[in-house]
């Protein structure tokens, strides 16, 4: 048909690949100088690092709704942690630390210069957040700022600390399931 109407492919997103699978080999120094690497993934029932650009809008609005799970499962033992990525435009330290801060974050923050790291995972768009399990297999992928996340993600934590721990869910399930998508 002549008139048909042009739809954009989905975009592929590479890091939804890695799920079940182990992490990538990763070393890195958060701005506070600890270190978060393969080696201390063991410590935690679970770690998220949310690999974000400071000038994304998309990582504007997600890094506050990931700041609120870490509200409710930091004290639980899992670790959250901000990876800086490169999207254009360098930032120094200073910078990124003043960008999350405006965005209400107090997760661990890493810079990933030249986005090594970014690329072991397979991040090609951003926010991109990681659930690694302490055994170092990754959990789940979400890429793009999920109206859901806070569900999804909480549900994921929730599974891994009733497994690990026994512990019970920290968010109730919803009786409605929400719609997926990028704000």
């Amino acid at each position: 048909k002549a008139n048909r109407s042009k739809r954009r492919p989905k975009k592929k997103r590479p890091a939804l690949d890695l799920i079940g699978k182990p992490c990538p080999t990763f070393s890195l120094e958060t701005l506070e100088g600890i270190r978060v690497s393969n080696a201390e993934l063991e410590f935690h029932p679970a770690t998220v690092l949310n690999f974000f650009a400071p000038n994304c809008p998309y990582c504007k609005r997600q890094i506050p709704k990931v700041e609120k799970l870490r509200g409710e499962y930091e004290s639980r033992g899992i670790r959250f942690v901000n990876i800086s990525q490169k999207m254009k435009k360098t930032y120094t330290p200073d910078q990124v630390q003043e960008a999350t801060t405006a965005m209400g974050s107090n997760l661990e923050l890493a810079i990933d210069s030249g986005n090594k790291i970014g690329r072991r995972f397979k991040v090609t768009g951003f926010p991109c957040l990681f659930i690694v399990r302490p055994d170092g297999v990754i959990d789940h992928v979400i890429a793009g700022n999920k109206k859901n996340i806070r569900e999804v993600v909480g549900e994921k934590l929730d599974g891994i600390l009733l497994r690990e721990t026994g512990a019970e869910p920290t968010i109730a399930p919803s009786s409605s399931t929400p719609k997926q998508g990028v704000e």
